[in-house]
């Protein structure tokens, strides 16, 4: 046990995505959880947003300890309302959601008479803070509401008899939760701060709109400069970014998730890091690569259904010897680098189709959208592969009744002239066949999307990088805009799963502050792709000391041109494409190595030196 874990009796935890799954902080929380149930047990507490829906299937109610009852009773009374329980995903850690509506929007007392709190929390903020929010609507105003709600439960929470007297610590996640840790700081509170920034806002939105803030970074921490204010203030996001700066420059501790953010956050927030806290998997959960090789076969299974469903009413296809390679995340085209996995792939199907004899690929582009639906012939098709699928195992059931009755009977000529199908079943397959086959070549989206089509980037780049599905190419892509999960009508398969079904998945990111995708395809016993510009690329270079060869693939995209990052990534495909099968588990298996070094069970100490700072922290500021 180290030092800084045993001067640490109870840690709390905030963050709006606790017990409510948007986005990759809920990952964190919920594979971080049992090393938190492990290292602190009850006196571990994770504050959530209150949102109904969610409540019903992430908390377990229960009686909360009668030392708190005090102070909920005196929260409610201004308007704060605790749902006390347990996270019944997150192994069953405490887990207290605030709904806070009353607490905003009551009217309090102020300098001008009576005010809407949210506007008087604002103008506080304003004064004491720098916080600059006057034109920050509903999206900014419920999370800082809330957040500072959240910081009304910690200091009663700290100050009853169940933590009261302890050495407690409490971290916040992203700027929605703030307004806790100003709160705390404004009261002088002796609980120690720690303040996390996944990504910062700002650099965010400068990703987004395609300028290179890799670049900007790079130069601003050579010249020792940061970002000119007044882009916040174009990009709208002004009064986020200014509560992302307090809490850097107020917390007792200040972190993030890569070194490629703690480069960003002092660049952009003008604050350098205390401690760097990578994001883990709890691969305890992903059973072992035995077991994963056989899950790999049953997963595979359902995707070769679908591809056999999709392709092969248009042309002749061979599934036997195919690559199965997939990218996955949020729909941001250029940051999450799709362009380059597009064109990379119509790279590839140009080198394979000079080639003999060379495998399949099929790709697949899993980025949700807005979706109508599956398109009607993808599912019609589907159910008659079904019913194909049903004929052939009532005749193979019928053969292999004749071929036993043969063997048994003794009737070697029988057997020696084989068995025949029934002219039912020639009959009935042949009326099948006629309405599966289908002219022209698969489209590239097996959904009605609820736009144009012709809006898409995904298919526009597709058609651009040659990629039509044709019967002569090598590399065919298929967009599937909707969220992968087992109630599927098609694929049937959950998001691990869907992993787990292919052999690689590629992640060339431009902007990635940690990146979990490329991190759980590895986990998942497939081949993996992420770049130098994401935190997850960082941690494996350094772990790998940069070593070839290995089933984690780390472009190189810093300082290099668009051209030569795909032409790395084709380079790469091809290798594999031409791999020997024997050669290509050898990489998934030293993959899932490397994967296991961010295992929670390593990364956990990272975040235990963090909350020793953050309580030696608040001593001084304390006393300050």
């Amino acid at each position: 046990m180290t030092e800084a874990k045993q001067s640490i009796d109870a840690v709390i935890e905030v963050s709006f995505e606790g017990g409510h799954k948007v986005g990759g902080i809920y990952t964190v929380l919920l594979s971080k959880s049992e090393q938190m149930r492990r290292n602190w047990g009850d006196n571990y507490f994770l504050i959530g947003f209150y949102w109904p829906d969610d409540a019903r299937t992430e908390l377990v109610p229960e009686e909360p300890p009668p030392e708190v009852v005090p102070a909920l009773k005196r929260l409610a009374d201004r308007g704060i309302i605790c749902h006390w329980g347990r996270w019944v995903r997150g192994s069953n850690v405490r887990l207290i959601l605030v709904e806070a509506g009353d607490y905003i929007m009551n009217d309090v007392p102020s300098e001008n008479g009576a005010d809407k709190r949210i506007n008087i929390l604002k103008w506080d903020l304003w004064k004491k803070y720098g916080v600059d929010s006057m034109m920050m609507g509903h999206d900014f105003n419920e999370p800082i509401g809330w957040s500072t709600a959240c910081g009304e439960v910690i200091e009663e929470l700290t100050q009853s008899p169940l933590l009261k007297g302890k050495r407690v610590v409490a971290q916040f996640h992203e700027w929605l939760a703030g307004g806790a840790l100003l709160h705390l700081h404004k009261k002088k509170s002796p609980v120690g701060l720690v303040f996390t920034t996944h990504a910062t806002i700002l650099g965010r939105s400068i990703a987004s709109s395609g300028r290179d803030l890799f670049r900007m970074v790079f130069e601003g921490s050579k010249k020792g400069s940061v970002v000119d204010p007044h882009e916040a203030y174009n990009y709208k996001c002004e009064g986020k970014h200014l509560m992302e700066v307090a809490c850097a420059k107020n917390a007792d501790a200040f972190t993030t998730v890569s070194k490629t953010t703690a480069k960003e956050a002092q660049f952009i927030l003008g604050q350098k890091v205390d401690a760097v806290l990578p994001n883990a998997l709890d691969f305890s959960t992903f059973g072992s690569a035995q077991k994963l090789s056989v899950s790999h076969a049953k997963n595979r299974k359902k995707v070769k259904r679908f591809l056999r469903s999709y392709f092969a009413p248009f042309y002749d296809i061979n599934l036997l010897g195919c690559l199965i390679f997939y990218t996955c995340g949020r729909y941001e085209f250029s940051n999450k680098g799709m362009d380059i996995f597009i064109d990379a792939l119509g790279e590839l199907n140009k080198r394979l189709k000079k080639q003999k004899d060379t495998n399949e690929v099929y790709a697949f582009v899993w980025v949700p959208s807005g979706i109508a639906g599956m398109k009607d012939w993808v599912l019609r098709t589907k159910v008659m592969l079904d019913r194909i699928e049903e004929l052939v195992d009532e005749e193979l059931e019928n053969v292999r009744f004749e071929l036993i009755d043969s063997i048994t009977s003794q009737d070697m000529k029988a057997l020696k002239k084989g068995t025949k199908v029934s002219d039912r079943f020639v009959a009935d397959v042949t009326g099948l066949v006629g309405q599966f086959k289908r002219e022209g070549a698969p489209p590239h989206c097996a959904f009605n999307l609820m736009y144009d089509e012709n809006h898409d980037m995904v298919i526009n780049h597709l058609k651009r990088a040659g990629l039509n599905n044709g019967q002569k190419d090598k590399v065919r892509v298929i967009h599937y805009p909707s969220y992968l999960t087992k109630s599927d009508q098609v694929l049937g398969l959950s998001y691990y799963e869907a992993l787990n079904a292919g052999d690689m998945g590629v992640f060339p990111s431009r902007y990635e502050p940690w990146g979990y995708t490329p991190a759980e395809a590895a986990a998942q016993m497939a081949l993996s792709v992420t770049t130098d510009q994401a935190g997850f690329g960082q941690f494996v270079l350094e772990n790998t000391k940069g070593k070839k060869g290995n089933g984690i693939q780390v472009l190189a995209m810093e300082g290099k041109k668009r051209s030569d990052v795909v032409t790395q990534l084709a380079d790469f495909m091809e290798e594999v494409a031409l791999m020997d099968k024997g050669d290509l588990i050898e990489l998934k298996l030293n993959g899932r190595d490397i994967a296991e070094l961010s295992d929670w069970r390593r990364q956990i100490e990272n975040y235990i030196t963090a909350y020793g700072l953050a309580l030696k922290g608040s001593i001084k500021r304390v006393k300050s």
